[in-house]
């Protein structure tokens, strides 16, 4: 973690979708969308941005996630819970 690394938390669904069509950075990625439908990509701390094998398990599932500004108007995930249950 870096030092001046500012914490918040951030709750939606996480879902992949395709994104950068066209470019060389077209792919699947994974996004939070919250109850407005805003959608924010996400990618988790430590996990392959190519591969995003981390929040596969979460696919279509609630989650409160503790999060950072990564790149751009990427969150970078530090851990997650799911909404419906505890301790995970």
């Amino acid at each position: 973690m870096e030092k001046n690394e500012e914490f918040f938390v951030r709750c939606g669904t996480v879902v992949f979708l395709e994104d950068s069509k066209g470019s060389k950075s077209e792919g699947v990625f994974p996004f939070l969308c919250d109850s407005d439908e805003v959608c924010t990509k996400v990618m988790l701390k430590g996990d392959n941005p190519f591969e995003n094998n981390g929040l596969r398990p979460y696919e279509g599932q609630k989650i409160e996630a503790l999060c950072t500004q990564g790149r751009g108007n990427t969150l970078i995930v530090h851990s997650l819970v799911r909404k419906d249950q505890k301790n995970i």
